[in-house]
Protein backbone atom coordinates (compact mmCIF):
# COMPACT_ATOMS: atom_id res chain seq x y z
CA UNK A 1 0.00 0.00 0.00
CA UNK A 2 2.58 2.23 0.93
CA UNK A 3 4.59 1.50 -2.53
CA UNK A 4 0.92 2.95 -4.18
CA UNK A 5 0.59 5.51 -2.40
CA UNK A 6 4.59 6.89 -2.99
CA UNK A 7 3.59 6.06 -6.56
CA UNK A 8 0.62 8.39 -6.46
CA UNK A 9 2.83 11.01 -4.56
CA UNK A 10 5.46 10.90 -6.92
CA UNK A 11 3.00 11.37 -9.99
CA UNK A 12 1.55 14.16 -8.55
CA UNK A 13 0.50 15.44 -12.23
CA UNK A 14 -1.26 12.01 -13.10
CA UNK A 15 -2.80 11.66 -9.51
CA UNK A 16 -4.86 14.97 -10.15
CA UNK A 17 -6.21 14.16 -13.53
CA UNK A 18 -6.76 10.50 -12.51
CA UNK A 19 -9.29 12.40 -9.86
CA UNK A 20 -10.57 14.86 -11.95
CA UNK A 21 -11.07 12.66 -14.50
CA UNK A 22 -13.33 10.30 -12.48
CA UNK A 23 -14.70 13.36 -11.26
CA UNK A 24 -16.04 14.90 -14.53
CA UNK A 25 -16.98 11.11 -14.94
CA UNK A 26 -19.25 10.72 -12.43
CA UNK A 27 -20.65 14.59 -11.62
CA UNK A 28 -21.00 15.12 -16.09
CA UNK A 29 -22.76 13.19 -18.44
CA UNK A 30 -20.34 10.45 -20.32
CA UNK A 31 -20.83 8.53 -23.39
CA UNK A 32 -19.05 5.50 -24.65
CA UNK A 33 -19.89 7.56 -28.11
CA UNK A 34 -18.01 10.62 -27.10
CA UNK A 35 -14.36 8.67 -27.40
CA UNK A 36 -13.40 8.55 -31.15
CA UNK A 37 -11.26 5.28 -31.50
CA UNK A 38 -10.00 6.47 -35.14
CA UNK A 39 -8.02 9.05 -33.32
CA UNK A 40 -6.77 6.80 -30.04
CA UNK A 41 -5.76 4.19 -32.79
CA UNK A 42 -3.46 6.75 -35.19
CA UNK A 43 -1.88 7.96 -31.95
CA UNK A 44 -1.20 4.81 -30.60
CA UNK A 45 0.32 4.26 -34.10
CA UNK A 46 2.46 7.28 -34.23
CA UNK A 47 3.77 6.23 -30.74
CA UNK A 48 5.13 2.77 -31.91
CA UNK A 49 6.46 4.46 -34.73
CA UNK A 50 8.11 7.30 -32.70
CA UNK A 51 9.32 4.31 -30.46
CA UNK A 52 10.49 2.15 -33.27
CA UNK A 53 12.80 5.40 -34.33
CA UNK A 54 14.05 5.34 -30.81
CA UNK A 55 15.40 2.46 -30.74
CA UNK A 56 16.63 2.03 -33.77
CA UNK A 57 18.95 5.55 -33.22
CA UNK A 58 17.27 7.35 -35.94
CA UNK A 59 16.20 10.33 -33.55
CA UNK A 60 19.47 10.53 -31.95
CA UNK A 61 20.80 10.80 -35.61
CA UNK A 62 18.45 13.57 -36.70
CA UNK A 63 19.01 15.32 -33.13
CA UNK A 64 22.53 15.29 -34.14
CA UNK A 65 22.84 15.96 -37.64
CA UNK A 66 20.35 19.06 -36.77
CA UNK A 67 23.17 20.49 -34.14
CA UNK A 68 25.61 19.83 -36.46
CA UNK A 69 24.00 21.90 -39.27
CA UNK A 70 23.05 24.74 -37.10
CA UNK A 71 27.15 25.42 -36.16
Amino acid sequence: MNRIIGYFKANLLMSISLVLAIISCLIGRFSSTFIDYKVIFSLFGLMLLIQGFEEVGLLRYIGVCQLNCGS
